[in-house]
């Protein structure tokens, strides 16, 4: 099985493992899709939980319930993979050495050599769901709590531990199946029972829990001194006779809770407030209705005592009004306590005062009967389907005989798992004809009753401790008590929607799980800080503290395509006061991509580059922390990726530039690794700054021994192939006239005095070994920087002999032997330029190597000409000034501008000086006596806009923009049809909002008129627009909402049906389509050139556009692509002022795209005095994708304009798209206009309207009419 397991799961991406899984679902078993995924666990753990992160609502029923409960049954029987601690009875007086043991091979450290564990899971698998003792085979319930963990709430996987406590097991006798466990073959548990003995209630303990040598006690202090006291310690599955007293002994000494007792009863009692809410949908105050509220639990495990004592302490029900039942009944006592049927401390504490009488007590429908309950809660683990028929009728005839009619009864079943539970679904809306609202512990499909869908409430505990533990352990708090239950409980009946009351959900659908875990964090987090408890606050309010939990959530080591997730690094949000968090967590973070696990991720490498650009950008600004990762980032200049190594270089070259004191360590480590290095574009970068900062003598030496031992064995000659290809056949053909081995026979005396044969080879000819000079100096030859210089990079070979000769030259006392074998190494580079093939004489590197040449000619004072002399002074003049570095500078500011940092800075305020004698008015104090606008409270601004009439500009402000909405609307069908369709279709962020005006143009009444939309391209249509009924003449406006999930043209489209009464079948009506456009989506940004290059490079989508319009300016023509497309130059200088935010998401207008023109003053000179321009555009979607343009446009003698449009972006649907939109907009301005008029065409009738509308409009601004009423069909 493991074989083919592991032949199965060869996803390397998220679509490809839901894909794989929905084969496992095929099988017909969801244990095959659990096994498959933990195989992938095992092998890419990053894949996994992107995967649980992409769909929990479909994933977590197999990591978790229901099928984890059959997965621990045949825990030992399924493929094994190391994951999870055993602690064993055995291990008393060492339990420490067991996790160090755990944490060395599984745990990291953090910066104080402590091992990092945010959160434990343990449990002795006494009770696993309702599948009684399992023993160690049970380790699949803190594995999938984990799992949990993470996936809601934002746990790090890699800080939790899963731990089974082995104190044994009971035989098959001790669960549910029967199953043979303890004694399995396959069992690596401890094969005894579990060592019990009776407490003062005559409950059966385990003996190893409590006392002096208490097993737990250990393993609770072993975890909070190697972990610290922060570590949460959770207690999870123990039987119920020992999950009470261990909580009560330990939750008040480390931050610890049990899942079972308080977590169940906190979703239990978020549940009851979700049906209430269903029962009585216009109720404000649920916590007054709860405590009118009869509670009947059937079962006395920790789930419904849990759940009773919560509802009595935290949420205020009266004792009375609660009523629990066990094995024998009806739960009671005495009322001194000395008698009743209780058998543990909890249920004595839970049962009611007095021996039930009148009825018989034991029988749950006639308690049903007597007890009158809202709510029945069933949690007996052991006796499926035992609310039958009966049961629910009884719950249906007690809310009939109640006052008013009584309401609809919640019936609850939470067994686990979904073979244990009390009541179906399908069964409890069949028994009371769709009346019951109904709730589970495991997910039940949605059921189709009479017509109606109904999703059951899933009553299960991931609504609560997720957020409960993620809370609390990130304020640090002391201890958890139970009102943050009831706090994480109305949390969650807050959180549910519309969608889930009307489809009958008492709690939210899991695939919200994510939000409503954090919205119990930030409440639980709220409630530590108010408290007292919180040893860590997280913000002053709850934006401030949703936002602190927000931060810390873990999320997978897997980079979303066409998103920059380092952006939050950039900007304002570093300070000085955060900035060594910032850099430690990056740090970090580079070093996890290093590792093994991480290598082997898809999207590692890319995640690396983004994290050393983000590095690059907080730390410029930064220079001491600057130091703290120039070394380890040092150590990327040997990567293999270029694109990592080229970052590197540029943020060594900044530093080195800006601060003085940072160059010679710089310098010097570059020194001893520039042989190692093995990109071109790095080398040339480090020979470069070389050349330019090295000032002391010594560093000047290294380098320059260091290059010469890259360089040789000297000299440099061009290799010739035809050779190389001779000497390749002659090899070949004497391996071909190699003599076969010779074998002889011999007879050998062996140690025993016997006789025997041996054969000895002797080897044939041509078998030689090369020798080891020559196989030393082969070998050297195959260095990156040799190869690269034999290859023919031409601009290397210059880098190399321009640094030297400026090396050499900055030497006072520089050696004849290494001026001369400087010289000999920058002769043979000359050379080598000289006979390549694409090289010669005249080639630039040609020129500059033998300018180098002269130089070296100077220095030795060797006989030249006047001329040449003069010629190599001006070139030493030259190279000896700080030219280049004045230019660097002048790069590194022009860059600083325009970087994402530079833009995101916020604009300074200025200091506004106010009068002593003058007014302070607060706005937010001033009485409001309803009303808005002129009629309303205004503030001082206001009333002055008023009396100069300012209100006349804003109505005329107000009509330009109804008409700029009215020119939007599209006619869908003909108005000859019978149902007419008008759409007006709008943006908001990443939803589209379509608004359908239908008009009943026929003399009847039409029935059923359904509006059917399909989609083209990248959109989801979310919400339909209903079935609708028109009178003869009527009309309604109808919405649709669409997502849209990347920057692609999208087209709607589809048809309209509907009913006649003189007609038997439907009629229907197809619409015409509607263009969604690409500019919705597109924002202007901008970027420096070397990003752009570096993107340019990495992007693998490009579409040609060729040029085809009937401009004839070259500057009228870019200025109308920029501002049709909303792509802006690269490399701008920016400059602030105005509204840097409206700057940068708003559209370019003319004016802008003029402005940028004005300011990139060398293609402004280009457009003016050339027939030939080439610009770079880039801008970015609202999705976070990159698109960049290449326009090279010439003007023929003719006047026409040719070129090409060369667009790239990391997808493929913005290249397209926006080449499409290109394409539309090239043929000219007024071509453009023409084809918008005719596409926005507007028939007739609706011309008609619209002058009368514009005709309002007018008469409103004129008259200064706060409101207008518009004649219908209206449009607004």
């Amino acid at each position: 099985m493991l074989k083919t397991l592991d032949a199965s799961c060869k996803a390397s991406t998220v679509s490809e493992v839901m894909q794989e899984v929905r084969g496992f679902f095929t099988l017909g078993h969801l244990l095959y899709a659990y096994a498959y995924l933990r195989m992938l666990h095992y092998k890419d753990p990053n894949l996994y939980y992107a995967a649980l992160w992409h769909d929990p609502a479909f994933l977590l029923p197999i990591v978790y319930t229901p099928t984890v409960g059959e997965a621990c049954q045949k825990f030992g029987l399924l493929p094994f993979f190391p994951r999870g601690c055993y602690v064993s009875i055995c291990d008393c007086g060492k339990v420490k050495e067991v996790l160090l043991e755990y944490a060395e091979a599984m745990l990291t450290k953090d910066e104080n050599g402590k091992f990092e564990c945010q959160c434990i899971v343990f449990s002795d698998a006494g009770r696993i769901l309702g599948l009684g003792d399992l023993g160690c085979w049970g380790m699949g319930i803190p594995i999938g709590k984990l799992d949990l963990y993470t996936v809601c709430a934002g746990f790090n996987p890699y800080k939790t531990v899963p731990v089974i406590i082995d104190s044994g097991c009971t035989d098959a006798s001790g669960n549910s199946a029967k199953l043979t466990i303890r004694d399995h073959e396959l069992y690596t548990g401890l094969k005894q029972d579990r060592m019990k003995h009776e407490d003062a209630q005559g409950a059966e303990v385990n003996t190893a829990y409590y006392g002096p040598c208490s097993l737990i006690g250990e393993f609770m202090a072993a975890a909070a001194d190697i972990f610290s006291r922060k570590c949460l310690l959770q207690f999870e599955d123990f039987n119920t006779n020992d999950a009470f007293p261990l909580l009560e002994e330990y939750r008040h000494k480390f931050l610890s809770y049990n899942d079972d007792i308080q977590g169940t009863a906190a979703v239990v009692v978020a549940a009851v407030l979700g049906g209430i809410r269903l029962q009585k949908p216009g109720c404000k105050e649920l916590i007054k209705e709860l405590r009118k509220t009869r509670v009947l639990f059937h079962g006395a495990g920790s789930a419904n005592l849990g759940s009773a004592m919560l509802l009595r302490s935290e949420a205020g029900v009266p004792a009375e009004s609660i009523l629990c039942t066990n094995s024998k009944g009806v739960i009671w006592k005495s009322e001194n306590g000395a008698k009743g049927n209780f058998k543990n401390f909890e249920q004595k504490a839970a049962a009611a005062i007095g021996e039930p009488s009148g009825y018989d007590f034991t029988n749950l429908i006639e308690v049903i009967k007597h007890h009158k309950p809202d709510v029945l809660i069933g949690a007996v683990g052991r006796a499926p389907n035992c609310f039958n028929k009966e049961v629910v009728e009884a719950m249906l005839e007690v809310q009939k005989n109640k006052p008013g009619g009584g309401g609809r009864p919640i019936i609850f079943a939470l067994s686990n798992p979904m073979t244990q539970a009390e009541l179906t679904a399908v069964d409890c809306y069949k028994f009371s004809d769709g009346q019951a609202i109904f709730g589970s512990g495991t997910r039940f499909p949605p059921v189709d009753f009479k017509g109606r869908m109904r999703i059951p409430g899933q009553v299960n505990n991931f609504f609560i401790f997720p957020g409960m533990s993620f809370g609390a352990y990130w304020c640090e708090a002391k201890k958890i008590p139970d009102k943050w239950f009831m706090v994480a409980a109305i949390t969650v009946a807050q959180s549910l929607d519309d969608k889930d009351m009307e489809a009958e959900s008492v709690l939210p659908h899991p695939s919200r799980i994510q939000q409503v875990s954090h919205n119990v964090a930030v409440k639980v987090a709220m409630a530590a800080q108010r408290d007292g408890l919180a040893q860590h606050p997280l913000g002053d309010d709850i934006t401030g503290v949703s936002t602190a939990l927000k931060v810390r959530r873990w999320a997978p080591l897997r980079v979303p395509e066409g998103v920059k997730v380092m952006d939050i690094c950039l900007g304002s949000l570093v300070t000085p006061r955060n900035i060594k968090d910032v850099v430690a967590l990056l740090k970090k973070e580079v070093i996890k991509t290093l590792g093994y696990e991480a290598s082997n991720t898809e999207g590692n490498l890319e995640y690396r580059r983004l994290l050393i650009r983000a590095l690059h950008a907080c730390t410029g600004q930064y220079p001491d922390q600057a130091q703290s990762v120039m070394f380890l980032l040092m150590d990327f200049l040997t990567e293999s990726d270029q694109m990592t190594a080229t970052e590197v270089v540029m943020f060594l070259r900044e530093l080195i530039a800006n601060y003085t004191e940072m160059r010679l360590p710089i310098l010097q480590r570059l020194a001893e690794c520039i042989a190692d290095v093995s990109q071109s574009r790095v080398l040339r970068g480090c020979l470069w700054l070389f050349g330019e900062y090295c000032e002391d003598e010594a560093l000047i030496e290294n380098v320059i021994q260091g290059v010469l031992a890259a360089v040789r064995p000297l000299p440099l000659v061009l290799e010739d192939s035809s050779k190389d290809k001779k000497d390749s056949s002659n090899s070949e053909k004497k391996q071909q006239e190699k003599k076969p081995p010779k074998i002889t026979t011999k007879t050998v005396v062996l140690a025993d005095g016997t006789y025997g044969t041996q054969n000895v080879y002797e080897g044939g000819e041509g078998e030689e070994e090369e020798a080891p000079e020559e196989k030393a100096k082969t070998e050297s030859k195959k260095t990156a920087f040799r190869t690269l210089l034999l290859g023919g990079d031409f601009l290397l070979s210059a880098m190399v002999g321009v640094s030297m000769t400026k090396l050499c030259m900055k030497l006072k006392k520089l050696p004849v032997g290494v001026r001369n074998e400087v010289l000999l190494v920058i002769a043979n580079l000359f050379k080598l330029v000289k006979q390549h093939a694409c090289g010669g004489e005249k080639c630039d590197s040609a020129v500059r190597l033998s300018q180098c040449i002269r130089a070296f000619a100077v220095l030795g004072n060797s006989q030249l000409s006047d001329s040449q002399r003069a010629a190599a002074q001006l070139v030493q003049g030259d190279w000896t000034s700080n030219h280049g570095r004045d230019q660097l500078a002048k790069v590194l500011e022009l860059a600083a501008q325009n970087s994402e940092w530079a833009l995101g800075q916020e604009e300074e305020v200025q200091e506004k000086s106010v009068g002593p004698d003058e007014c302070v008015m607060f706005r937010q104090l001033r009485e409001r006596k309803g009303g808005i606008g002129p009629t309303g409270a205004m503030d001082d601004d206001e009333d002055f806009s008023a009396a100069r009439g300012a209100f006349l500009a804003q109505a005329a402000a107000d009509g330009a923009l109804f008409a700029e909405r009215l020119a939007k609307v599209q006619q869908m069908t003909g108005l000859a049809d019978p149902v007419y369709v008008e759409a007006f279709l709008q943006v908001h962020s990443f939803d589209l909002m379509l608004e359908l005006l239908v008009v009943n143009r026929t003399s009847e009444t039409l029935q059923n008129v359904l509006i059917e939309l399909s989609t083209q391209g990248d959109l989801k249509i979310v919400d339909r627009p209903s079935a609708v009924t028109l009178a003869a003449g009527q009309q309604m406006t109808l919405h649709a909402s669409i997502k849209v999930a990347s920057t692609e043209t999208g087209i709607i489209f589809g048809y309209v049906t509907f009913e006649k009464k003189s007609a038997a079948d439907k009629e229907c009506s197809v619409l015409n389509e509607l263009h969604v456009d690409i500019l919705d989506y597109i924002e202007r940004s901008w970027i420096n050139e070397l990003a752009f290059r570096t993107m340019w490079s990495e992007f693998e989508w490009e579409n040609k556009v060729n040029i085809n319009t009937s401009i004839t300016e070259v500057g009228t023509f870019l200025e109308h692509i920029m501002r049709n497309t909303n792509m802006s130059i690269v490399g701008r200088s920016y400059k602030k002022g105005g509204d840097s935010k409206t700057q940068k998401k708003g559209k370019l207008t003319a004016e802008d795209v003029q402005e940028m023109l004005r300011d990139a003053v060398g293609i402004k000179k280009l457009i003016d005095t050339s027939s030939f321009v080439a610009v770079n555009l880039y801008a970015k979607s609202i999705f976070g994708e990159d698109a960049l343009a290449n326009i090279s446009i010439e003007k023929l003698p003719d006047g026409k304009l040719t070129g090409s449009c060369r667009i790239r972006s990391r997808t493929q649907g913005i290249a397209l798209s926006l080449g499409d939109r290109i394409t539309i907009v090239q043929r000219g301005v007024q071509a453009f206009a023409l084809m918008e008029e005719t596409r926005m065409s507007i028939p007739a009738g609706v011309q008609k309207m619209t002058a009368r509308l514009r005709h309002e409009i007018a008469a409103r601004a004129a008259s200064q009419t706060p409101t207008c009423t518009l004649p219908k069909p209206d449009r607004l």
